[in-house]
C-alpha cells in the first residue's frame, strides 16, 4: 500500500539545503557514479570526507569503481553537501537518506540491497540508488518489503520528475507514505 500527502499550497520556506541538514538523524547520501563523471571525481578530491565507500564489493567494486553506487556520510560535511545540491539536483546524481545506524551498519543493509533475483533465477543489479529508479520502485512496497527495504533508515529524499519537488519517502503501517514538497529552484542551497 503507498500513501501520499503533498503540500503545495504554501511557498517553500525553507532551501532544500535546509530541510536535509534539520533532520534529527544523521545524513547520508548514496551517489550514482554512473549518471556522470563529474560524481566521482568530486567524491576523490574531498579530503574531508571522514565516511564514503562504495557499495559494490570484490571484483564488482574494482571493475565498477567509476560507475558504482557510493555511500557517503554527510554529518559535518555542510559545503559538499552545497556542491551536491547546486551540481547534482535535477541532474539525479542520487539519493538522500537519514538513518539512526553507523556508517558501516547502514552500509552492510544497502549492499545486501544491490541485487535481486528475477522470476527466471538470474540475479541482476537493482539500481535503487536511482531516484528515477527508487521513486518508482517505493509506492509498489507492500508493509513487509517496506520493512526489509528500509532497514535501519527513516527517510529517502530525493527529486521528483519536475526537480522543483522534493519527495521524502518513509516506512508506515500500510507500507510507504511519501510527502510532497514544492521547492524552488533558486532555494536548493
Amino acid at each position: 500500500m503507498y500513501s501520499e500527502s503533498v503540500n503545495r499550497s504554501v511557498a517553500p520556506k525553507n532551501s532544500l539545503f535546509q530541510v536535509l541538514t534539520q533532520q534529527p538523524n544523521p545524513l547520508f547520501v548514496l551517489l550514482d557514479a554512473a549518471r556522470d563523471e563529474k560524481i566521482f571525481e568530486t567524491l576523490f578530491i574531498q579530503t574531508s570526507l571522514e565516511y564514503y565507500e562504495s557499495l559494490f564489493e570484490g571484483d564488482d567494486a574494482e571493475a565498477l569503481q567509476k560507475f558504482a553506487p557510493y555511500l557517503v556520510q554527510l554529518s559535518g560535511q555542510e559545503d559538499f553537501l552545497k556542491q551536491l545540491l547546486h551540481d547534482g539536483w535535477g541532474n539525479n546524481w542520487g539519493v538522500y537518506l537519514t538513518g539512526e545506524a553507523p556508517f558501516h551498519s547502514l552500509l552492510a543493509h544497502l549492499r545486501r540491497c544491490t541485487r535481486v533475483m528475477l522470476e527466471d533465477g538470474r540475479k541482476v543489479f537493482f539500481r535503487f540508488y536511482d531516484p528515477r529508479v527508487l521513486r518508482i520502485f517505493l509506492p509498489t512496497c507492500t508493509p513487509e518489503q517496506a520493512t526489509e527495504f528500509f532497514g535501519p533508515i527513516t527517510n529517502y529524499w530525493m527529486e521528483d520528475k519536475n526537480a522543483e519537488v522534493l519527495l521524502q519517502f518513509h516506512k508506515a503501517e500500510q507500507g510507504v507514505e511519501v510527502r510532497k514538497a514544492a521547492m524552488s529552484l533558486e532555494q536548493v542551497v
